[in-house]
């Protein structure tokens, strides 16, 4: 007997969670895409999340991934650093 996956109810489901989980992922990180600072006397951090998952924290450069509300930091050395964040508005909450 053969399955075909296209009629299956819970193939579907898998897919549909699947594609879901995706455009929230991607949809998060598309969010942090632009150019944050933060101040405080005369300090000033300037944060840039690029689109293509790049970015720079006062121009040293680093890789990033989005995973629900927690974002994944990938340093030149190769270490990873996890944070929890939020957006609220034009707010980055780290």
């Amino acid at each position: 007997m053969k399955l075909d996956k296209r009629n299956d109810p819970r193939w579907l489901a898998g897919l549909l969670i699947l594609l879901t989980w995706v455009v929230l992922v991607k949809g998060q990180q598309s969010r942090l895409a632009g150019t944050w600072q933060w101040t405080e006397g005369d300090v000033t951090l300037t944060l840039k999340f690029n689109a293509d998952g790049t970015g720079a924290l006062n121009g040293d450069r680093f890789r990033y991934n989005v995973q629900a509300n927690k974002l994944l930091v990938e340093d030149a050395d190769g270490e990873t650093t996890v944070y929890k964040f939020s957006l609220d508005g034009d707010s980055l909450n780290v």
